[in-house]
């Protein structure tokens, strides 16, 4: 990570206070400057009880206080290393947005024609397309890396693990080598465009209306690239594909880590990764993906595909299998397996993984009853009250992969994110070292003893990491592959973006 609207900031050596200090040159688009005022009103805002978004769970235990005009002290209850990941906090503006009630909020003015204080300002948008143009003062990416400083007062140099000269500029004018000999011309204007139906957004590429297309499915983002005059801009995701499965004390039989390993290893990854991403992905042996500096591949011990193994291991554990069908120890019936998932329309690539999932169990021996739901059912009914035996879902770790919410003892509450309702102290004391502020050498280490359990427990089986893939146009400069945290992160580097004058 670099700085962006921050200069610099440090850390208490507890790991409790984080101190930063923001670009005394920042403006909104409007011309008003950012302050700390804005950075207080945007924390505040997300503590409101008015506020259900996503983000509230993050802030829950932070205080935001102005320290002076541009520099703002974070107090955390709980020491967090990986703090940095929460301030990628878009900001709100306090001076436009002062007096609006949290809960009126998306229906104000600014939700129609919002202000930014990025490199980019929004000229239009509607349900059908957006037009962005490059403020003056904007820079290709760098500043501050993301080691921070120390200060005077017994705090300790922040420090962001895996943070390499190439993981993005150093300072500004260090453009990615795709772009350097284009780097002397004003960015360019950018519009977006929204499709409701792939075919119409791979029509409109081949018709050269738009540039690069984004978010089609896999198969046909491959088979667009392979024409001449595109190629294939894959980004390695922190999203993981995983098997959720319930195991709390009223489902006994996923509570059984040689359950757990042999259902793993009764499923053909690879095969979903070829036929669900296009093979645009790789197996998840960890839910830390691969490209993350915290990720241990020899800790990560993967269970093979091996159904042989996997009858072997169910029979051990007291199952038998009578008339070609798994049955629990000292059932009289064949055990069933319901598999929860967001339906084709919502997640078509996750639907597609559960059936494949599905379809490996059932040819292993389990009965199995595939059940496709809307978002709204599928977490407000079924996710948030427990009601299900294994659901298929993507999980984001984010940049700097914090496990604990959704692994922690204390989550695994209606209103947590553990919604495994995993219960085990060993684990616990494990995310919490992994979390602990310390140097990189140390987090490494916790973070390799934690897959280390994770990989032989197997509490969050995963099935693949998918990238985030695009077909782009030859015409565009630019566009670096890393491993991104959501989706936005793909223009990570769009300042150094330029549009050739021919395929």
């Amino acid at each position: 990570m670099v700085a962006d609207l921050a200069t610099d900031w440090t850390i208490s050596r507890a790991g409790r206070r984080w101190t930063v200090r923001i670009r005394p040159d920042a403006t909104w688009h409007d011309g008003a400057p950012v302050t700390a005022d804005d950075v207080v009103f945007t924390v505040r805002s997300l503590k409101s009880p008015a506020y259900e978004g996503p983000r509230a769970a993050s802030w829950e235990e932070v205080t935001a206080r102005k320290i002076d005009p541009l520099t703002v002290q974070f107090d955390l209850a709980t020491p967090l290393a990986g703090f940095l990941e929460a301030l990628r906090l878009p900001l709100l503006p306090e001076h436009l947005l002062r007096g609006v009630p949290m809960d009126e909020l998306a229906d104000s003015p600014f939700s129609v024609a919002p202000v930014g204080s990025g490199p980019y300002r929004l000229l239009r948008w509607d349900t059908l397309s957006a037009t962005l143009e490059a403020v003056a003062s904007a820079q290709a990416p760098g500043g501050t890396d993301s080691e921070g400083s120390s200060s005077a007062d017994g705090s300790v140099t922040a420090e962001a693990p895996g943070s390499a000269p190439s993981a993005a500029p150093a300072a500004a004018g260090a453009l990615p080598s795709a772009a350097a000999s284009s780097a002397a011309l004003d960015p360019p204007r950018i519009e977006l465009r929204f499709y409701e139906e792939a075919e119409r957004l791979s029509a409109a590429y081949l018709a050269d209306e738009v540039d690069i297309a984004e978010g089609l499915p896999p198969a046909t983002t491959l088979a667009l690239a392979q024409m001449p005059g595109s190629r294939l801009l894959r980004y390695p995701a922190a999203t993981a594909t995983v098997l959720v499965l319930n195991q709390r004390p009223d489902h006994p039989e996923f509570r059984d880590v040689a359950v757990r390993r042999a259902l793993l290893g009764a499923v053909d990854r690879v095969r979903i990764v070829r036929e669900v991403a296009a093979g645009m992905g790789i197996r998840a042996d960890s839910p830390i993906p691969p490209g993350s500096w915290a990720f241990d591949g020899e800790a990560s011990k993967p269970v093979a595909y091996n159904t042989p193994r996997a009858a072997r291991a169910l029979k051990g554990s007291g199952w038998t299998k009578v008339d070609g069908f798994w049955r629990a120890p000292g059932a009289k019936r064949p055990f069933v397996i319901e598999v929860i998932c967001a339906d084709q329309v919502s997640n078509p690539v996750v639907f597609a993984a559960a059936r494949l999932v599905a379809l490996s169990w059932k040819s292993f021996g389990f009965k199995t009853r595939l059940v496709p739901l809307t978002p709204a059912v599928l977490v407000g009914e079924r996710l948030s009250q427990a009601d299900f035996s294994v659901a298929v879902l993507d999980m984001n770790v984010g940049l700097d992969p914090d496990l604990f919410p959704l692994l922690a003892s204390r989550q695994a509450g209606t209103s947590g994110a553990n919604l495994m309702g995993v219960q085990s102290l060993v684990l616990d004391a494990r995310l919490v070292a992994a979390r602990k502020p310390g140097s990189t050498t140390q987090r490494r280490r916790a973070y390799s003893d934690l897959q280390a359990f994770l990989a032989e427990t197997q509490v969050l089986p995963g099935l693949f990491f998918r990238d985030d893939a695009a077909v782009i146009s030859n015409r565009v400069v630019g566009g670096v592959r890393r491993l991104i945290g959501d989706p936005s992160d793909r223009f990570w580097d769009v300042l150094t973006w330029r549009l050739a004058t021919a395929r």
